[in-house]
């Protein structure tokens, strides 16, 4: 039996913002995204990190998501994403800490921000703009 989903052409006209397409350059974003965190110029570590925070709402999060399951088995660290106000209780001077929100206005994501800061978090903020970008 052949499924609707098997018919690209039926796809294409039920995705009206052209998922199917940003979906197909996916490696092409990645390899975009490395480049850009390669070329950032981050300070290297002057102790170690015990654990990676991913902090964030929806598509801001989602990078963490698809880390976690990436490197899987072979994070020798605690890897935690987290969607809402708040922080691991874990997270402390040997946590770095993404603090993720595409607008930067994301009220979750300001107050993990602000968390994270209290907490004497590593941070990296990536955004576009807003509040984040003015904080960081």
């Amino acid at each position: 039996m052949i499924s609707p989903l098997d018919n690209l052409s039926n796809i294409r006209k039920l995705d009206q913002k052209g998922m199917l397409d940003v979906l197909g350059r996916f490696d092409k974003q990645l390899e975009e995204a490395l480049g850009i965190a390669l070329e950032a110029g981050l300070p290297d570590a002057t102790s170690p990190i015990d654990s990676l925070l991913i902090c964030g709402m929806g598509g801001s999060a989602i990078g963490g998501d698809i880390l976690r399951v990436y490197l899987g088995s072979k994070l020798t660290i605690p890897l935690a994403v987290s969607r809402g106000y708040s922080i691991p209780t874990f997270a402390d001077s040997s946590t770095l800490a993404f603090i993720c929100s595409y607008s930067g206005n994301t009220e979750e994501t300001l107050s993990a921000f602000q968390q994270a800061e209290k907490s004497n978090c590593r941070i990296v903020c990536v955004t576009s703009g807003g509040c984040l970008k003015k904080l960081s």
